[in-house]
């Protein structure tokens, strides 16, 4: 023989006393010619959760494969006052019940099989198969449906079993009923209406179906006046518990359209193609507010163009239909306008529309801030949508010095320029370009000697050359670019010399910064990617005075009247005294200086006052008279370097020490 035991999960047991459990089994065999009584079965009734089966062999077709039809009550009569059959108690969980099959004996497989679903707590559940959008003017059929939790679970014998109210402006017109578990009735429902038509009302009268699901078509029509635009929640009551208390239904919604851009796109400026990316969604709010044949402009900042070839004819601007009919013909680049698309409506008023639009920018090297597309046109689009946002590509740091009009070789500070993000400098570039990064001095100057120029976090870069721009020699620094970036790189610029004819006018000195490998976009008038003041342009006066000075220990460069400048040698520290170099010591104590390389001796004159030091010597002279110092001058680096102290104290000046910052103060 072959046995198993069936057990109901938690929160279901039979009906009925114990000699009706007897019945919840029927024995059947899969091949209808072999009578039941060919497979003799037998139950055994253990609890109000479990029952035993037997079943013992098939003498009579052994060969055949057997199954067996479990009823878990009375399948002729499956209404709520059934004796036989399975009750669902307040306590059972929601969800899948299944029946666990454990096997004593034989072939019965072990596992568990769903008989069923418990439906919440709810009685009644009610949904709504799918949301609309409501306009003026007709109905809107809604469909709900409504699922009983339990046999009645829609209460019979009552009206307003259950009641469906509509928000203010809203009204039912018309509404039908369908069991989709017994198609050949509706179970004794009926409808009838508030006064206002608001609220409309199922009634049901007696019947003895089963847990049913049942379909509710009800038409809604809106009075504009008085209905507010946007969701429409129905409130769902009942005789008895119903979930839940509220239902969204749809959306009122008056003829327009709304544009849509999930996310604005980060673009360098400078890029353009798949670099330069964006898109956005153009929407009807209700079906027929886009009319067919009309024209819709999309027009791009100042800056920023639509992708064209040669001809020009735009290329990388895709319009695909999302839903509906809505769509985009026609679209082309308005004449001598590379910043506006014209394109042509294409609809019909079947339903509600959306088309998406993907399409490649070019965005100049100098253009920085929000992208925004703006709409106007016959189609009555009237806004302006942000889409992308641009950042600059580089930044640039440099401690401006001052340089002098007319001058040759003047030092000047080092540049250091930064990417924004990685891989900011491109490698590869468009044909016909070379992946070169441009700095180029204004007309009238010129890198005096060719720079020196390190690279950091795996850029990796050609050797850097001077060439002619605008016709002046020398003025643009060239540095190809080979291999791009792992991660935000520097470009340093060190050991540079300046030279400036006596058209470069006085004040901020900018560097433009440029190339392909910058700049792929390539508008006219906007290649600069950045612009960097890197010195300050100067004409002093003859003699000039300067009222104080600050140079630092290690540094090479020092402030004279609160300007920054550039030495070719730096302080440093000896004997407990500083040296500074004897030409900038003397420039800003306004005094001429002169070198006797014979005598290896410097002189220092300014208005009466000749002061004298000799390499190597302590003994120096002011005016002739002989003093004394404790540390000698002497020439390091090519240069000759002076005691601070006792050359300011010579003119006059006074001489201060900031041990925190290792910093010598000059005031006269």
């Amino acid at each position: 023989p072959h046995k198993a035991i069936l057990v109901l999960p938690d929160g279901l047991e039979f009906k009925g006393t114990t000699g009706a459990w007897t019945s919840v089994v029927t024995p059947s065999i899969a091949k209808s010619s072999i009578a039941t009584t060919n497979l003799p079965a037998s139950v055994d009734i253990l609890s109000s959760k479990e029952v035993a089966i037997w079943v013992y062999n098939n003498t009579a077709a052994p060969a055949l494969d057997t199954r067996m039809l479990v009823y878990f009550g009375d399948p002729t009569d499956p209404t709520a006052t059934a004796t036989k059959g399975v009750k669902v108690s307040s306590s059972a969980p929601a969800g899948e019940a299944k029946v666990k099959i454990l096997n004593v004996n034989g072939l019965f497989p072990p596992g568990e099989v769903t008989i069923g679903t418990v439906v919440g707590s709810g009685a009644a559940q009610v949904s709504v198969l799918d949301t609309k959008t409501i306009t003026e003017g007709g109905t809107t059929a809604i469909e709900f449906t409504v699922q009983e939790g339990t046999i009645g679970g829609v209460k019979t014998g009552t009206t307003k079993a259950l009641t469906f109210k509509l928000p203010k402006g809203f009204e039912w017109s018309g509404a039908s009923i369908q069991n989709l578990t017994n198609s050949a009735n509706v179970g004794g429902l009926t409808f009838s209406y508030s006064n206002d038509n608001r609220t409309l009302e199922l009634n049901r009268g007696s019947d003895s179906f089963p847990r049913s699901l049942f379909k509710i078509t009800a038409n809604v029509k809106v009075d504009e006046t008085t209905a507010s635009y946007g969701d429409v929640n129905v409130t769902v009551t009942g005789k008895n518990t119903v979930t839940p208390n509220s239902v969204l239904i749809g959306t009122f919604s008056d003829y327009g359209y709304e544009v849509v851009v999930e996310k604005e796109a980060v673009i360098l400026s400078g890029r353009t193609g798949d670099d330069a990316a964006i898109e956005f969604t153009i929407k009807e709010n209700v079906k027929g507010s886009l009319l067919n044949g009309r024209t819709v402009y999309m027009t791009l900042p100042d800056g920023v163009e639509w992708t064209t070839d040669t001809t020009p004819a735009l290329t990388d601007f895709t319009p695909s239909t999302k839903d509906g009919t809505l769509n985009l013909t026609d679209y082309n680049i308005v004449k001598n306008k590379p910043n506006v698309v014209k394109a042509t409506i294409s609809n019909s008023d079947a339903s509600k529309g959306k088309v998406k639009i993907e399409a490649n920018i070019k965005v100049a090297a100098n253009y920085t801030g929000d992208i925004d597309v703006e709409f106007s046109g016959s189609a009555g689009i009237d806004e302006t949508v942000t889409v992308a946002e641009a950042i600059a590509p580089l930044t640039g740091k440099v401690d401006v010095v001052d340089v002098i009009i007319g001058s040759q070789d003047q030092k000047s500070a080092d540049i250091v320029i930064t990417e924004n993000e990685a891989e900011a400098l491109m490698s590869t570039v468009a044909a016909g370009d070379k992946a070169e990064l441009y700095i180029t001095l204004p007309a009238g100057a010129s890198w005096a000697k060719l720079p020196a120029v390190t690279v950091d976090n795996g850029l990796d870069i050609g050797t850097p050359t001077r060439k002619e721009n605008n016709n002046t020699s020398n003025n643009r620094l060239v540095i190809p670019i080979r291999a791009q970036s792992d991660e935000a790189a520097n470009i340093t610029i060190s050991d540079v010399y300046l030279t400036l004819d006596r058209t470069v006018p006085e004040g901020d000195l900018k560097v433009s910064v440029g190339g392909a490998a910058i700049d792929s976009a390539k508008i006219d008038n906007r290649t600069t990617a950045l612009s960097l003041v890197i010195a300050e342009v100067v004409t002093p006066a003859p003699g000039e005075t300067v009222g104080s000075c600050e140079f630092k220990i290690g540094s090479n460069i020092y402030y004279a009247g609160g300007v920054a400048k550039v030495m070719d040698v730096a302080p440093y520290i000896k004997g407990d005294r500083t040296y500074v170099p004897m030409r900038y010591m003397g420039e800003t104590l306004g005094a001429e200086v002169v070198w006797d390389e014979a005598a290896r001796k410097v002189t220092l004159n300014k208005d009466e006052i000749t002061v004298e030091f000799t390499i190597g010597s302590t003994t120096y002279t002011v005016n002739g008279e002989a003093k004394t110092a404790d540390v000698a001058p002497e020439i390091t680096n090519d240069r000759t370097m002076l005691p601070a102290r006792f050359v300011a104290e010579a003119f006059g000046a006074v001489v201060g020490w900031d041990a925190g910052s290792q910093t010598v103060l000059i005031q006269k």
